[in-house]
Parts: structure tokens; C-alpha cells; sequence
């Protein structure tokens, strides 16, 4: 009858392109499906997003990395897995994509039944491999450093968060930030440190920042 309400509206949600001149706002995905996790691309060319393009993706929970091209609308598929993806991000060379990502084929809208982990491959999705695999926590967002050699993320040990720095190349993750608490929101600098929000059970919160050296200084 008229005047209820539906949990589920019928409605999709697309990546739109607007026009900073002309205000004019132009559509580039189209379909039954979610798009989200949206970031532009270094060159300015494409948009990377992920969605579910299954043939029961409101029952089958498994997000794939896609990529569209902001001028023509045209969509690349960049990973075909039976796990979900998450969260992509572009190297800052825009030559490699950053993800969270996990293995099992089951999973739900509620829970993916595994941690993430840190992923990285080439833009055109080869060469896949799972960067945190010697941590074996639920790791959140990645994000790159500076200069594209090594992928940030904060990761879930038992009570505490820890953010964690892992080489592309050889050498072991790090431990950036190991204290008893919480890392909150943060941020790298310039010279190659980090800025974070940290909470702990026997301290108020407070604003640090740990430098190359892996010295840390209270800001606030």
C-alpha cells in the first residue's frame, strides 16, 4: 500500500562526473549494481571503484576491483577472484592498485569469515600478491607511501591497533607505531614520518608524530 517504506528501493548507486564550470553532472556507470570506494587515477584518466558483477550479486557477496574511464564511460574488469575486494588505491605512479582482499569463496553481506589482508598488483590486475600475509591480523585500508616502495596499513592485534609498514620489495613488514592503545586517524609527512591520533587505557588521547628515525614526540 502507499506510504511504506522498503528497506531496498530498487536504486543503484553510480559514479557521476561533474563538470566544475558548467555544474553539469554526467553519469558513467549504469546497471543493477553498487559502486563505491571511488579514486581517481594519477593520470586523471579513469575512476577505480569496486562492485559486485555476479549473477546473484544481492545474494553472492563479492566485490571485484573495475576501473572506468572518465571521458568515454568505457569499464575495465581488473580482478576476477571468488573472494571479495576492497578499498583500492593507485600507486602514485598510477602503475600498481593497492587492496584489501581475502581468499574464501564464502562469504556475506555480514561478514567476509577471514581478515583481511594487504594486496597489491599491476593497473591491469596481473601479478597479484598478498603483501600482509606474514601478519596474521585483520589489516584495514592500505595506503601507499610517498614514494611507492612500501603500503601503509593499521592493523588489529587483540586490543590494541598497530600501524604497520610493508616493503614492496624484500625485507619484512615493521611495526611503525607498537604502543598499547589506538592508532586513530593519520597521516605521512613529507619527510617520510607519520602524524596520528593515539588513545591508550593509562594516557588521554593525543596527537603524535614518529619521525624516520622511528623516534615519537607528542604534538598535542
Amino acid at each position: 500500500s502507499e506510504g511504506l517504506t522498503r528497506f531496498n528501493d530498487n536504486r543503484r548507486l553510480h559514479i557521476f562526473v561533474a563538470d566544475v564550470a558548467t555544474h553539469r553532472a554526467r553519469q558513467l556507470t549504469t546497471g543493477d549494481y553498487y559502486e563505491h570506494s571511488i579514486q581517481w587515477s594519477p593520470s586523471g584518466r579513469e575512476i577505480l571503484f569496486v562492485s559486485n558483477h555476479g549473477a546473484d550479486p544481492d545474494r553472492v557477496f563479492n566485490y571485484d576491483v573495475f576501473a572506468v574511464d572518465a571521458a568515454s564511460g568505457a569499464i575495465r574488469q581488473i580482478t576476477r577472484t571468488p573472494a571479495p575486494e576492497y578499498q583500492p588505491v593507485w600507486s602514485p605512479d598510477g602503475r600498481r592498485i593497492a587492496y584489501l582482499g581475502t581468499k574464501r569463496a564464502l562469504t556475506s553481506s555480514e561478514t567476509t569469515m577471514e581478515d583481511t589482508h594487504v594486496w597489491v598488483m599491476d593497473a591491469d590486475g596481473t601479478n597479484r600478491r598478498e603483501l600482509g600475509q606474514s601478519i596474521d591480523n585483520r589489516q584495514r585500508a592500505p595506503r601507499w607511501s610517498r614514494d611507492g616502495t612500501a603500503l601503509y596499513t593499521v592493523v588489529q592485534v587483540r586490543g590494541d591497533t598497530k600501524l604497520y609498514r610493508l616493503p614492496l620489495g624484500a625485507g619484512a613488514p615493521s611495526v611503525v607505531v607498537g604502543d598499547e592503545g589506538q592508532v586513530g586517524s593519520w597521516s605521512l609527512t613529507p619527510d617520510g614520518g607519520v602524524v596520528y591520533a593515539f588513545g591508550s587505557p593509562t594516557e588521554p588521547a593525543a596527537l603524535r608524530e614518529v619521525g624516520r628515525d622511528g623516534a615519537a614526540r607528542d604534538l598535542v
